[in-house]
């Protein structure tokens, strides 16, 4: 048993003994990529999906820190180069409902979901007040 404790002892005094402490350059590393990070993760830029104004955001930050650190833009608008994205959610202008007699707006009322059929259903609500 006391030699049990004396390796355990020796064990965590020599992983104690070999950690590195950062250098003032490569704290100065971390703290850059923690307050990039920081910014990019941010609730303001509202999950930075395609097309909206977060991403719009974290495009323009992306290329000031790219100016900021000197690379040269390689886009053809700049540092961006525009292209088409599909994200899946096409919805046929004809695409309707009406429910109770009210026709309601695809995209406003309702959302279709991915592969939805075509048809007709008439039917009464599984409750009732």
């Amino acid at each position: 048993m006391k030699q049990l404790l004396l390796t355990l002892g020796f064990v965590a005094i020599s992983l104690f003994s070999l950690s590195q402490k950062l250098k003032k350059a490569e704290k100065q590393i971390v703290s850059n990529l923690q307050a990039h990070i920081g910014f990019l993760a941010d609730d303001k830029l509202e999950g930075r999906r395609a097309g909206t104004e977060g991403e719009k955001k974290a495009m323009d930050y992306i290329s000031g820190q790219f100016q900021k650190i000197g690379i040269q833009p390689k886009g053809t608008e700049g540092y961006f180069q525009p292209f088409e994205i599909y994200d899946g959610k096409t919805i046929d202008p004809a695409t309707h409902l009406i429910l109770n007699g009210h026709d309601l707006k695809a995209g406003k009322d309702f959302y279709p979901l991915a592969f939805s059929a075509n048809g007709s259903v008439e039917a009464f609500p599984a409750i009732s007040n």
